[in-house]
């Protein structure tokens, strides 16, 4: 049971993270694009160095990030709720229903 549990876990945290990761380029893409700033990822810069960026630019990446973790738990709600709802609708069955003792 507790495999299953870190399975589960394991895998519920690749598929956040990569939704985040995408979510994050996609927002910062599509806002770079719509204050004319090419974002091919051609430009071999990092996202570590941030004071050496404009201020329009850097208020894009940091609000890309402040953003995405939102989106990553309403994500997680939506699954949350789901899985409740089953729980809720799951027949309750019995594993056993009378002890023999042997003597």
């Amino acid at each position: 049971m507790a495999f299953f549990r870190s399975l589960g876990g394991t895998v519920g945290v690749s598929v956040l993270g990569a939704i985040l990761a995408d979510q994050v380029k996609t927002d910062v893409t599509g806002k770079l694009a719509a204050i004319g700033v090419p974002a091919d990822g051609g430009g071999g810069g990092s996202l570590f160095n941030l004071k050496d960026m404009p201020a329009p630019v850097v208020h894009i990446i940091e609000s890309a990030y402040g953003d995405a973790p939102g989106f990553i738990f309403m994500i997680a709600a939506a699954v949350s709720g789901v899985s409740l709802v089953t729980a809720l609708l799951m027949k309750d069955v019995p594993l056993r229903t009378t002890v023999h003792k042997n003597d």
